[in-house]
């Protein structure tokens, strides 16, 4: 097995979905207008009914370019594919090889650094049961890796949606103040149907586990029975991706429009980089399961954190437009790019989970829950302690024509 493959999927455990930031504050004698927080329906503000309509972007993108030309040739998509596993940080960019073979040395290097991590903040009380509580010694101890892994070689197909937990323990763990929403032992959610590696069992009867795109610790209740090797690669086979053209994107992106967000899957809902991990693989892309790691799996990216002045990036937007599909991304968050509006405005759909908005007359915020698959304008947040989504932008990310004359 790519020994940067497993590496990726370790080192980034805790921040595998869209990172959840630092909620206001809970105080004592808000007013009314203020409510700590709130559920916010679509649309959202400055988004009018036609900006969540498929059909208005397919019109407002005719001025990238065709929309039925193919931005990345089949040849091309499989050229981008074999190009993420060229390591970057000593870690490639794509998905693992379930049916290549295990390299044990970096395995057990990968999860001794992985269970030490999350011990060590377990250690520290920052992270914590639903109930708030540490955990007791007998769970501590699934933390210390044995002496050597009790090794299997099979696969298995999720028969029901199941958690695969980020380290060994068939339960939540949670920063405080706790939010249930919030999982920090759920690296991901493996889905019906998809197929999973079992590498190794754990003294507390969990399997450490992979698919091709995250690496954690899996109870088999909800898996089939092992299959061989040959099933396995069946499985694994997948029909003629779509085209990859500008129309095709932009219509599965919107076809899950609505869908609701999930901190790592959870409840069968889409987080910023699983839904984006998900409209591209219609096309063959494999992208990354993280949002940073997807930012740096373009055709090519433009730093953009030192650019300031809002016109400025505006523009720099608008140029990676005319190249082909443009992801935004920002630090535990990741947007598809959909364009300017008539006036104007730069929009995007996303999967997200909240927005702060300022108060009047007073320094409080409130957090507006979306929690769903939703169109913004980049304007969302502005005035917050956040900032807006547009100057928060670091990176832009395109798939489509390398950069060059429009």
């Amino acid at each position: 097995m790519r020994l940067a493959a497993i590496s990726a999927a370790v080192s980034l455990w805790w921040v595998i979905g869209c990172e959840k930031e630092d909620s206001a504050r809970q105080e004592p004698d808000r007013p009314a207008s203020c409510p700590q927080s709130r559920k916010v329906q679509p649309p959202l503000a400055r988004v009018a009914p036609e900006h969540r309509t498929l059909e208005y972007w397919l019109v407002r993108n005719e001025a990238y370019g065709s929309l039925d030309d193919a931005l990345l040739s089949p040849d091309g998509v499989e050229r981008h594919n074999r190009a993420l596993q060229q390591p970057v940080d000593h870690k490639p960019l794509g998905q693992a090889d379930l049916l290549a073979p295990i390299d044990l040395e970096a395995l057990r290097a990968q999860v001794d650094e992985r269970v030490a991590h999350m011990k060590a903040k377990l250690d520290a009380g920052e992270l914590v049961d639903e109930r708030g509580r540490s955990l007791d010694s007998d769970s501590m101890a699934m933390f210390d890796a044995p002496e050597a892994l009790d090794l299997v070689a099979d696969w298995r197909v999720v028969e029901k949606p199941t958690a695969l937990r980020c380290g060994p323990r068939d339960g939540g763990l949670y920063y405080q103040p706790i939010d249930l929403d919030f999982d920090r032992n759920r690296c991901s959610t493996m889905r019906e149907g998809e197929l999973v590696q079992l590498l190794a069992r754990w003294t507390n009867g969990m399997y450490l586990a992979r698919t091709p795109y995250a690496l954690g610790w899996v109870a088999t209740d909800r898996l089939s029975g092992p299959l061989g090797r040959d099933e396995a690669k069946a499985k694994l086979a997948r029909g003629t991706p779509q085209p990859f053209t500008r129309r095709a994107v932009l219509t599965e992106a919107f076809s899950m429009l609505g869908e609701p967000y999930g901190w790592g899957g959870k409840g069968g809902g889409y987080d910023c980089s699983r839904y984006l991990l998900d409209v591209f693989a219609r096309f063959g892309i494999d992208l990354p399961r993280h949002s940073a790691r997807q930012a740096i799996a373009g055709t090519f990216s433009v730093d953009v954190s030192a650019v300031e002045d809002s016109n400025e990036k505006r523009l720099l937007l608008e140029a990676a437009a005319h190249r082909g599909i443009v992801l935004l991304q920002f630090p535990g968050h990741i947007m598809l790019y959909l364009g300017v509006t008539d006036n104007g405005a730069p929009m995007a759909i996303h999967a997200f989970s909240e927005f702060l908005t300022p108060c009047e007359g007073t320094d409080l915020e409130t957090i507006n829950r979306v929690d769903r698959v939703a169109v913004s304008d980049l304007t969302l947040g502005a005035g917050s302690t956040r900032r807006d989504f547009l100057a928060r932008i670091t990176r832009m990310t395109v798939l489509g024509r390398p950069p060059g004359p429009a």
